[in-house]
């Protein structure tokens, strides 16, 4: 199914996605490279076991439900605030790919890991309400 979304160009190719083991075939990865982003699942980490793709991986191991509260926490949700099966899907896509940025972003700065809501709260001064 990925495969035909981006042979279509109808997924967003970032610079990285983390999958899982069973996600990313070694024709999947080649083909993401393809169209210009990183696969990285866990055959692709690099052997030295202290690089920020082993730490950002880590992470990401953590069981889905415990992401899903970091992230309501983060973004103080109080509820889902999409209708329907397409945008819920895509806000909880723009959820998870938030805070994996602020992640990296902590860990290449050498920030505290999980000092994602403090960022997301420093920016909220800048939407109008």
């Amino acid at each position: 199914m990925l495969e035909q979304a981006l042979a279509a160009e109808h997924f967003p190719v970032t610079a990285l996605l983390l999958g899982d083991s069973t996600f990313g075939g070694a024709d999947l990865v080649a083909l993401y490279a393809q169209h210009g982003g990183w696969l990285l699942t866990p055959q692709q980490l690099p052997p030295n076991a202290e690089s920020w793709q082993h730490d950002l991986y880590a992470y990401r191991r953590e069981t889905i439900e415990l992401l899903f509260q970091r992230i309501i926490q983060a973004c103080d949700l109080k509820a889902c605030p999409t209708k329907g099966l397409a945008r819920t899907g895509t806000f909880v896509i723009a959820s998870v790919w938030l805070y994996q940025v602020l992640f990296l972003n902590n860990h290449r700065q050498h920030r505290p890991l999980a000092h994602i809501k403090e960022m997301i709260d420093e920016g909220r001064w800048r939407i109008a309400a």
